[in-house]
């Protein structure tokens, strides 16, 4: 990597995207949150600041050196396709794009596989499309593998249905090599 060339190392904000709301819960479409939520859990976070519009929290994870470091987790609340409005305002805290991770549910990969780029189009992803809107699109992207239906008419009624009995006792093992990626 070139000197002064984005690294994970220096992510300060982690962003899950998905849908409020028991309809919403545990649905392929918030894969993000529960990636989100599977952190909040494993670093002992001591509880969420949560309004209408957004729930955020900081965990203290350890670096290689010994150290540790502070990462905000942010899960706005509004609904997917308006999210990057949610993450906009940490540039104003400091954080630059290049230090924030979104976490989102990729159609193109299959269940559990996940992958995380530097930079990047939307791919027809709302959320991240929102995210391009307001901050850029020099952010990290983390894609959890939710698999595509067969049909394309499919898909609207495919992400916002709940995980398979085979993904469901899967998913926690894909969520954790996920979170593998981010050096955590």
């Amino acid at each position: 990597m070139e000197k002064n060339s984005p690294s994970l190392t220096d992510i300060k904000l982690i962003v899950g995207l998905g849908n409020p709301g028991p309809r919403y819960h545990e649905t392929r479409h918030n894969a993000g949150f529960m990636i989100i939520d599977a952190l909040f859990e494993a670093y002992h976070s001591s509880s969420w600041d949560t309004n209408d519009k957004f729930h955020t929290t900081q965990i203290t994870v350890p670096v290689a050196t010994g150290e540790q470091r502070t990462i905000h987790l942010l899960k706005p609340m509004t609904g997917m396709n308006v999210s990057g409005v949610h993450i906009k305002p940490f540039l104003k805290k400091g954080i630059k794009p290049e230090q924030i991770v979104v976490c989102y549910d990729e159609l193109e990969k299959p269940f559990g596989k996940s992958m995380i780029r530097f930079s990047g189009s939307a791919r027809g992803h709302n959320g991240v499309r929102s995210t391009i809107e307001q901050i850029g699109d020099q952010f990290w992207q983390l894609r959890f593998g939710i698999g595509r239906p067969a049909e394309r008419s499919e898909v609207g009624d495919y992400v916002l249905s709940r995980f398979s009995g085979h993904e469901q006792s899967t998913i926690d093992t894909a969520i954790d090599e996920a979170i593998t990626l981010l050096g955590l």
